[in-house]
């Protein structure tokens, strides 16, 4: 019990319930969580935990799995849905400080354009091709900013 214990308190915020019950003469878990409304549940996290996840209502999830199954991969399936969405979150606030800094370099008058060409980002890329399909990750990104991944904003930077 206590490693039940340990996981619903690693769930946190999100956690809102569990119970056992019978469907069919099988012992079936579920556990509630609720997600803010802009996240996003992966498909491909049912398969790789084998869970179901149903949406009851407006960022309320079941993730539910028979007992066989055990609590774990219901959790573990919980934890992963919980960490994509936290890091997309980073990464859309990450984005839009690196947006910002930019505004500020192009912005700074001192800055010539002839100083301005000579920037350059440097970051290790991967030598096999990038995948083109969109992750978990982009979405909720895109929900963050908006589509264009920009926030709106319209102060044109002159602080007008």
């Amino acid at each position: 019990m206590a490693d039940i214990q340990e996981r619903i308190k690693k769930a946190g915020e999100y956690f809102g319930g569990m119970q056992v019950t019978k469907v069919d003469d099988t012992d079936v878990i579920y556990v509630i969580v609720h997600f803010p409304s802009r996240w996003i549940i992966d498909d491909a996290v049912q398969e790789k935990y084998d869970v179901s996840i149903v949406e009851r209502s407006d960022g309320e999830y079941l993730f539910c799995a028979e007992m066989s199954v055990g609590f774990d991969a219901v959790f573990d399936a919980v934890d992963h849905c919980i960490q994509v969405n936290k890091d997309a979150m980073e990464r859309a606030q990450l984005f839009q400080e690196k947006i910002n800094e930019l505004k500020e370099i192009f912005g700074n008058e001192e800055n010539t354009i002839k100083k301005l060409r000579t920037l350059e980002f440097t970051f290790p890329r991967q030598k096999k091709e990038m995948n083109k399909k969109r992750s978990p990750i982009d979405e909720v990104a895109e929900k963050e900013l908006g589509n264009d991944g920009l926030e709106t904003d319209t102060n044109d930077g002159r602080g007008e």
